[in-house]
């Protein structure tokens, strides 16, 4: 194996692999994943010639963060891993790559390396693709999966089956943190001294085997942070008339050169290295390193199929048509389509500059890039024509400002698009867009368009500065802002409205507020949520915590308040369900049911809508915008905000709603507001795209289940099964702990049931 002249050009990628403890939030309600689960167990329970066709077709299609939804959903309403449910009815190499996609991404690489060292030899080419060129968080993920799934340290089954060369370099990888970028100690002459030591470990003629230590050149690729291997490779090829990739694939003495290409090409250009690896796999017919590099790299596989294509002539599509066949080939196929490269210019002009060869032309900013700002690395193109779209939409002196113009542009522009938007315009015009939209468009959609135009920290500072300031003061948006964030999300809330007023955020509350509701929201932007992990993550913490909820609410002091305070704020959504079914198994009532009756005001509605945001999200959404279109006059900064900040997450919301009210949040819109707010609130509504269940075989209902009172749970209820007929069917109430409390509803307390569509009709009970 030999990655050789392989032209590479990307700066380093890193994928997300601990999707799930986000989704796990969502997936309870999310009514598309449990039909796909519903429609996965029904593929394999009856079973036939066509179960891995099905199964490819629905996994195949999804993407890696869905497809984390699914697996844990499965797991749920089954009890059966999905992964073992997909080994008990498919074979083969489209059965081994099925079984990657039921995964964790940190949990399949464990199992790829496991395979790799379960035979007589180490298979390298699966085994070093999987360690090479990963953050110490990504190694530690894969750590802790290996112990899940094997019950072994990682390490202490790697050393023994590794060779002398391959231990020092793999210990390097499994234990070294790559070192974050620091100007005073990453200088041009710390850049100098790596080269020289580079040259020095790579160049035959002046080495004495003795005194040559390997493992040198792995620390100084491994540990240096790109933009400095960036200065590094630069200096090198100035200083020696060679490149580094060249030194190292020459380099006769270093043992694991692929090793230290691979760390060298994902540091810097991983695009093109996944390329060259789907090339390799395809060459050496290697499915399970094919496998591998289509499902793991996923989601910047747009970027690497032009890379590809560039590099070698060819498409991934082609080269896996003509070495791949049956179901296999259509998995694989299935994948890189749902990938997608972007039809459109610009993907033409990326393509061009994938053909770029010269290592020391990556830019200076390279390591700042991210999987999350992959999108935006390379727009400059788009963002310009859609600042100039903009800025013709705006008054121009005699003409009038184009505000439908302005509402489609700015309302079907994702969330993560918009601080690149905003500062690009500001460097093509020297205006902010905000203060020009302020200018030229007044009322609700004026200020709905400014939020859009701010990057969405800062869009969130300058609601929290209306919600603060004289009349128009709202403590409801107070806390649907500030509620629930995780610890990186109020750091950046916090420094932009430092940056943007010129005031600590927790001085303007505290001159502001007072009581209970302060001492939550105060709670609430400490920032401790990752901290507090530590101290509640076993199970026996749980019923602790829940009984101290129990005494301090019955206690009712300033004490107590705060200690239910810091567990609501301060804990993680699956840990807070934890406590919540520990309640309600001790005192048969739930979270809810205790903090509606012990508190009052905002603060109880500052606390109940915390529980909601982290144990059903989704319905606390839905719940929030009913209450901003409620009564006679709509509270529309509350309903551009929730529509605005939560838009990644409205198809689900959407669904929630119409389940929780039995009514569309576009009806809701229609009726409560009008003009162009209305278009442009719509606009947004429809850019989060179609509902998740749009287009998709109906074979399952979710059905609201009104709970009369003094109903108790394991009661049975009869459900008419439709309006002219004495028929019904027995449904059994769940445990209270999966009650849905909502007193804005009609009936107040309810659950949902998932049937067959058409089969029950809820009309009465």
């Amino acid at each position: 194996m030999s990655i050789g002249q392989s032209f590479l050009r990307r700066p380093r990628v890193e994928i997300e692999p601990n999707a799930q403890s986000r989704l796990s939030v969502s997936s309870g309600s999310a009514d598309h994943v449990d039909s796909i689960c519903f429609d996965i167990h029904q593929t394999c329970k009856r079973g036939g010639k066509d179960v891995e066709k099905r199964l490819i077709k629905i996994l195949g299609s999804a993407d890696h963060n869905k497809r984390a939804q699914i697996s844990l959903r499965y797991e749920e309403l089954f009890d059966q891993e999905l992964a073992s449910t997909i080994q008990a009815n498919t074979s083969g190499k489209s059965g081994e790559a099925l079984q990657l996609l039921a995964m964790s991404i940190e949990k399949a690489e464990a199992r790829l390396v496991h395979s790799a060292l379960a035979g007589s030899s180490v298979v390298e080419d699966q085994f070093y693709p999987i360690l090479c060129g990963r953050s110490m968080s990504e190694i530690e993920k894969l750590k802790r999966a290996y112990v899940l799934a094997y019950g072994k340290d990682l390490w202490d089954v790697l050393a023994p089956n590794l060779n002398s060369d391959m231990v020092g370099f793999v210990s390097i990888f499994v234990n070294s943190e790559e070192e974050e970028f620091d100007p005073d100690f990453h200088t041009d002459k710390k850049a100098e001294s790596d080269a020289e030591e580079l040259y020095f470990a790579t160049s035959a003629g002046n080495v004495d085997e003795n005194e040559v230590e390997e493992n040198s050149v792995m620390k100084i690729l491994h540990c240096s942070p790109p933009k400095h291997l960036n200065a590094v490779v630069s200096t090198f090829e100035s200083k020696f008339n060679c490149s580094l990739q060249e030194a190292l694939d020459t380099a006769a003495f270093l043992a694991e050169k692929d090793a230290a290409l691979l760390v060298l090409g994902f540091k810097l250009k991983p695009h093109e290295t996944i390329a060259w690896l789907i090339k390799s796999a395809c060459e050496a017919t290697d499915d399970t390193l094919l496998a591998a590099c289509i499902i793991r790299y996923q989601p910047v596989m747009r970027y690497v199929m032009l890379a590809h294509e560039e590099l070698f002539g060819m498409s991934i599509k082609e080269r896996i048509e003509s070495h791949t066949s049956g179901n296999y080939r259509v998995l694989l196929l299935g994948l890189i389509e749902t990938a997608s490269v972007p039809k459109n210019p610009r993907a033409q002009k990326v393509k061009k500059q994938a053909a770029d060869a010269s290592w020391p032309a990556i830019g200076s900013d390279a390591s700042a890039l991210s999987l999350k700002t992959i999108g935006a690395a390379d727009s400059g193109s788009e963002f310009d024509g859609l600042c100039k779209d903009i800025k013709e939409s705006l008054k121009q002196r005699a003409k009038r400002t184009n505000e439908k113009k302005l509402i489609k542009l700015l309302g079907s522009t994702p969330q993560e698009m918009r601080a690149g938007l905003s500062a690009r315009f500001r460097e093509l015009y020297g205006h902010d867009m905000t203060s020009l939209i302020k200018k030229e468009c007044s009322g609700d959609l004026g200020v709905a368009l400014q939020l859009l135009s701010l990057p969405t920290n800062f869009a969130e500072a300058s609601l929290v500065k209306m919600a603060t300031s004289g009349f128009g003061r709202s403590e409801k948006q107070l806390f649907s802002i500030l509620c629930g964030k995780s610890n990186e999300e109020i750091n950046a809330l916090k420094h932009a409205y430092s940056d943007q007023y010129g005031k600590d955020l927790v001085d303007v509350l505290t001159s502001q507020l007072s009581g209970d509701f302060l001492d939550f929201l105060l709670t609430c932007i400490r920032g401790t949520v990752d901290k507090a992990e530590s101290r509640r993550q076993p199970k026996f913490g749980a019923k602790s915590d829940a009984e101290e909820i129990f005494i301090a609410c019955l206690d009712s002091k300033a004490a107590g308040n705060k200690l239910v305070f810091d567990i609501l704020c301060n804990s993680t959504p699956e840990y807070l369900q934890s406590v919540n079914d520990a309640f309600a198994e001790n005192h048969d009532r739930t979270l809810y049911e205790t903090l509606n009756e012990w508190f009052s005001g905002p603060a109880k509605e500052a606390a109940l809508f915390t529980l909601g945001l982290k144990l059903k999200p989704h319905v606390a959404i839905a719940q929030l915008i009913k209450s901003a279109c409620a009564g006679i006059r709509t509270d529309s900064l509350l309903l551009s905000s929730c529509l605005i900040r939560y838009q990644p997450l409205m198809r689900e919301v959407v669904i929630s709603h119409k389940n929780l009210f039995g009514k569309d949040i576009a009806d809701r819109i229609e009726s409560k507001t009008s003009g162009n707010y209305k278009a442009l609130l719509l606009q947004l509504l429809d850019s989060a795209g179609p509902s998740l269940l749009e287009g998709q075989a109906q074979f399952f209902q979710t059905l609201r289940v009104n709970i009369p009172p003094k109903t108790k749970p394991g009661q049975k209820l009869a459900i008419c099964t439709n309006e002219d007929s004495a028929q019904t069917s027995l449904v059994t109430v769940p445990k209270k702990a999966e009650w849905l409390w909502d007193s804005e509803a009609v009936g107040g307390v309810a659950f949902f049931i998932t049937t067959i569509t058409g089969s029950i009709t809820p009309v009465a009970i």
